[in-house]
């Protein structure tokens, strides 16, 4: 049985009895899977402003939400909005991870101030690795403040990536060995759904599937601006963040001046010794 909030797993026998078919991929969009058509689910994901029709039959996905990360190195499009905003959430409806997620892995890194995750990020831009770095506080999943990501194609990949990245974290000084680091499979939110992720499974069905849902869609690469500008940017919101959390190594970024003035405090008593009148 699935624990209290998750749905059961779908394993390869699962999913086609989620979706409903047999066989190969499906063909069209009056195809039934699971609680309906996808010519539905994407009406539903459409109405929920998901995605966004162009008027010619294709799709697109809205722009992403922002966070407090900075991708510090793009290498490639990993095609997660389509996999995490659309397939997972709308066709999928949560219940099995999407194919496409099969073999990515990522290395977690978890800096425990600003300090350190400006360390980190010194150590980012120094690789070639697909990474991202900054407050993590906001993902709902997650119990760090701040954290990194290194991106991987698959298991041994990724472990190899963890090897560099442990030594180097280890090595310098404002880190360390006390510095958490973790090998994880996909986005935590499949997780927390769909099971452990050594668990998960990825029957050819689902590929043929996702991509005619793909090829529905024009899904543009966004160009990011310039990496100074975002870097910048990316700084302030980081100082708010840990001034918000009493987190006061941000003064190594602004010249040791508060963000903002101190409060004054008054005390309780009457310094005279005399009592309160009300």
């Amino acid at each position: 049985m699935a624990a209290v909030g998750q749905k059961e797993q779908v394993s390869a026998t699962g999913w086609r009895e989620f979706a409903g078919i047999e066989g190969m991929a499906m063909d069209g969009l009056e195809e039934r899977f699971s609680s309906a058509t996808i010519r539905e689910k994407f009406r539903r994901a459409g109405e929920q402003g998901a995605i966004i029709e162009d008027g010619d039959g294709n799709w697109s996905l809205p722009p992403p939400p922002e966070t407090r990360y900075l991708q510090v190195k793009i290498t490639k499009d990993l095609g997660c909005g389509f996999s995490l905003r659309f397939l997972f959430r709308h066709v999928y409806e949560k219940a099995t991870v999407p194919y496409a997620c099969r073999a990515c892995y990522k290395v977690k890194i978890v800096p425990r101030s600003l300090r350190e995750l400006i360390a980190l990020r010194g150590i980012l831009e120094s690789l070639d690795y697909h990474s991202k770095c900054g407050v993590d506080f906001y993902n709902p999943h997650s119990q760090d403040w701040y954290a990194g990501f290194l991106y991987l194609d698959g298991l041994d990949e990724a472990r190899a990536a963890y090897r560099v990245m442990r030594h180097l974290v280890d090595a310098d000084p404002k880190l360390g060995p006390a510095v958490g680091m973790t090998i994880k499979r996909g986005c935590t939110e499949y997780e927390v759904t769909c099971g452990p992720a050594d668990k998960y499974e990825f029957p050819e069905e689902m590929a043929a599937m996702e991509a005619d849902l793909r090829a529905r869609f024009k899904l543009s690469v966004v160009t990011p601006t310039d990496y100074r500008i975002r870097r910048a940017k990316s700084m302030v919101g980081w100082i708010e963040f840990a001034y918000s959390i009493k987190d006061d190594t941000y003064l190594d970024f602004t010249g040791g001046k508060r963000l903002y003035p101190a409060t004054v405090a008054f005390s309780p008593e009457d310094p005279s010794g005399r009592p309160e009148i009300s």
